[in-house]
């Protein structure tokens, strides 16, 4: 009966048209998941509904000076573009919703994967009441406020945010409109935050797939696993000048929540949605009229604010700030045609690569917020920020440094300071060959570089060729579980390349390649039976410790390639043609190399053939 009257109050709302439940449920059903709803004169009769009268307010306007702060003009400010951006962090990490025990579900491709059960408040079953706080979310707020340097609140409240759309079952979001969580604090140097609040993620809106019948092509499928989900969202304020800054600071917020486990950060998935805020500034000249010397004073023209709604790639920021700055100045140069800025909310269509109205000036949404009833507020103690902030290890920009400052290149740093695991990963392999004194007796700046470079080129090519790691997760989390690369047999290799020179570079990328395919077996091992034998040393080598010399090299043919010498003296020997050609040019040298790497089955340094070549070369 309960569907029954559901139904019927949507089709008197809708005009004769019924919303249709899609998965397998009804309206009253524990799994249900899907809304499908029509484009009726349903949306139109929500939009008059909620239509301002006085007072109106824009998307998210929580504070019309953070959000417009140009309407404050005067001759001092600068000229050019504004941005103030609204950043939407979904916790992935949480297992649970804000205010339910419902399970966290992924959508990918439109359809939710894993379990299609949503739980009864999460759906907005009549009765429904939220649970208390998540207080894992709390846990994730007060890491990012160390990251941010914000303020955290003793005291923080949700609200209600009144608006009416198929995505959302309640009618309304619970959000921290008036007391948020965090207050104050820096993305990067030059940009400012104003707030941080915990709010509930809607559903989803999805195109409906094609159908023979017209009424089925004018429908949308709204998928509700995502509701109740746990978002941060950050408000900065309007410090940024540039697409390029807006872009970058998103990539700091990306790299930061990453860094601090909090979600995955993935655009593409959806986990993190920015809304940007832009105008734009002009400075004229205009003549005093009360000055007797008709002299001219400067003033600060500046454009109308307009939100760009949901951008979910670094590119679609870039583009769309872009676009809107250059709209904008047009209008404010007076180009002839120029389109009028208004107050008003678009979004950005990829494939017109243009923005579109959503919203103008004369549909504000009041979002009519009261206090949440049914949520008590947050309270934190001195003691509960401490212990949180105390959980926060080195940030990306610190280990960057650190990382520096030991011998990494800049870009090498950059990769491993993305995430924690992978400075750690790095920090215990330099560890152990620092405590196993024979592999770096001194270590050096030179050394560290070797190690970085092992790591992020070597490991992470071998660990891609295996089909190890997940799209958007960090290379080396979780990976003494996945492979056995765990940093005491990296070291081992390094002990093998460097120390006991048993095998050479070459030989190493195909040993870690192995061991990234878990493979268990001991370095020697894996020399004698899948590379033929250790390292084929010169003749001024042989007093060198080389355990696995009395070994077997292979099924070599003739006794002299058991020795580099007299394998270089072979090929020079052999290479009649080759040896006249070399001395009109000099690139035929790359044929000697070959031909001993080919003989020796690439158990050989290359710097040492190439030494042994050229000395032996020289001679005739």
């Amino acid at each position: 009966m309960r569907s029954a009257s559901r139904l019927r109050l949507l089709k008197s709302l809708g005009g004769g048209k019924e919303d249709k439940a899609v998965g397998g449920g009804s309206l009253g059903s524990s799994s249900f998941v899907f809304f499908r709803r029509q484009t009726t004169p349903f949306k139109g009769f929500l939009s008059r509904s909620l239509r301002t009268t006085s007072n109106a307010r824009d998307d998210d306007d929580d504070d019309d000076d953070v959000k417009n702060p140009l309407r404050r003009r005067g001759a001092h400010e600068e000229e050019g573009v504004v941005v103030g951006l609204e950043i939407h962090l979904q916790l992935t990490s949480l297992k649970t919703k804000l205010f339910s025990p419902g399970s966290v579900l992924r959508v990918d491709g439109g359809s939710a994967s894993g379990s299609p059960v949503v739980h009864a408040f999460d759906r907005a079953e009549p009765g429904t009441l939220p649970s208390p706080v998540n207080e894992a979310a709390v846990q994730c707020a007060l890491k990012l406020a160390t990251a941010l340097h914000a303020t955290c609140e003793k005291v923080s409240e949700f609200d209600r945010k009144h608006y009416f759309y198929g995505d959302l079952p309640h009618g309304y979001q619970i959000t921290q409109h008036r007391k948020p969580i965090l207050t104050g604090g820096r993305i990067n140097e030059n940009v400012r935050v104003e707030r941080v609040q915990l709010e509930m993620d809607t559903g989803k809106t999805l195109s409906s797939l094609s159908s023979s019948s017209s009424s089925e092509k004018s429908s949308n499928v709204v998928d509700l696993s995502r509701a109740g989900a746990t978002l941060l969202e950050i408000v900065t304020k309007p410090d940024i000048r540039s697409e390029e800054h807006a872009v970058e600071t998103v990539s700091d917020v990306i790299q930061m929540a990453r860094y601090l486990e909090i979600s995955d950060a993935n655009m593409e998935d959806g986990s993190i949605r920015v809304d940007v805020n832009v105008s734009v500034r002009r400075r004229r000249n205009d003549p005093d009229s009360n000055d007797d010397d008709a002299t001219t004073k400067s003033t600060s023209v500046s454009s109308e604010r307009t939100e760009i709604k949901n951008l979910n790639s670094l590119r679609s920021i870039r583009n769309a700030i872009k676009y809107e700055k250059e709209r904008h100045g047009r209008y404010l140069d007076g180009v002839v045609g120029a389109e009028k800025v208004e107050r008003e909310t678009r979004s950005w269509d990829e494939k017109l690569n243009k923005t579109i109205v959503l919203r103008s000036k004369e549909s504000l949404l009041d979002y009519r917020f009261m206090r949440e009833p049914d949520v008590l507020p947050i309270v934190l103690t001195d003691e509960e920020i401490e212990l949180a902030r105390n959980s926060v290890r080195e940030m990306p920009k610190a280990a960057l440094e650190r990382l520096k400052n030991l011998g990494v290149s800049e870009e090498h740093a950059k990769f491993l300071s993305l995430h924690p695991s992978s400075v750690k990963y790095f920090d215990d392999i330099v560890s152990l060959c620092v405590i196993d004194a024979s592999v770096f007796p001194s270590l050096s700046k030179e050394d560290v570089k070797s190690v970085a470079n092992f790591v992020c080129v070597e490991i992470v090519g071998a660990l891609r060729d295996a089909g190890v790691g997940t799209k958007g997760k960090p290379p080396f989390l979780g990976i003494e579980s996945k492979t056995n690369l765990h940093p005491e047999r990296v070291r081992d290799v390094l002990k093998s390349l460097r120390v006991h020179k048993t095998i050479s570079g070459r030989m190493a990328k195909d040993v870690i390649k192995l061991l990234a395919r878990n493979d268990s077996r001991s370095i020697d091992e894996i020399l004698e039976q899948e590379l033929g034998g250790s390292l084929i040393q010169n003749n001024n080598d042989s007093g060198k410790e080389n355990p696995t010399k009395e070994k077997s090299i292979g099924s070599a043919d003739e006794e002299g390639e058991q020795n580099l010498d007299a394998t270089c003296q072979s090929v020079v020997q052999d290479l009649a043609e080759e040896r006249e050609a070399i001395k009109k040019n000099p690139k035929v040298f790359g044929a000697f190399v070959g031909e001993v790497m080919k003989r020796t089955r690439g158990r050989a340094d290359p710097k040492q053939v190439s030494a042994t070549l050229r000395k032996l070369l020289d001679e005739y």
